[in-house]
């Protein structure tokens, strides 16, 4: 279901939900834009012309990513869990040290119904397969845990990684 609404000449589509959902979301939207409009003065042009082009550099980088599905930008916390030890800095750790030391980790940067995109610290090898623990926002909700596979890592900025992972299934 989709709906498109226009508020002071702002246009917003709100796709996939129910008609209770649009609801709430449409008054989630307006109350940021109200907030958004209110809370501050204009955005320096400058400003607006430098993150409009970083915004276009983004879209013009998501394109030229070979994907199956559209993906929704997501920003959360994502345990790695490696299954295979051929996975590169994570698993040339010491296995006595193992306990002692973090799990690897890494942000979302987008997800779809079939796949993910991290940035982490570390590269990680192609075909690597590890169960990712997506964190959820409710403070009493456990992390949803996906079994998947990496189908391609890249460098991206100094230090950091942005990889693709493919879903292969839920973990109960």
């Amino acid at each position: 279901m989709h709906l498109l609404v226009t508020f002071q000449s702002q246009t917003v589509l709100l796709r996939q939900r129910t008609p209770i959902q649009h609801q709430r979301y449409f008054y989630l939207v307006l109350g940021e834009y109200i907030m958004l409009r209110s809370s501050g003065p204009p955005a320096k042009p400058d400003i607006k012309r430098v993150i409009d082009e970083i915004l276009k550099e983004d879209a013009k980088y998501d394109q030229s990513e070979n994907r199956s599905a559209h993906r929704e930008n997501l920003v959360r916390f994502v345990g790695i869990e490696f299954r295979q030890a051929e996975n590169s800095q994570s698993s040339s750790d010491n296995e006595d040290s193992e306990d002692e030391t973090e799990s690897p980790s890494g942000f979302s940067r987008n997800v779809s119904a079939t796949g993910i995109g991290l940035i982490t610290e570390f590269e990680i090898n192609d075909k690597s397969v590890a169960v990712l623990s997506i964190e959820r926002l409710g403070t009493d909700s456990k992390p949803i845990t996906i079994l998947s596979e990496c189908r391609w890592c890249r460098p991206y900025g100094n230090n950091w990684f942005l990889s693709g992972w493919q879903f292969l299934s839920l973990k109960r």
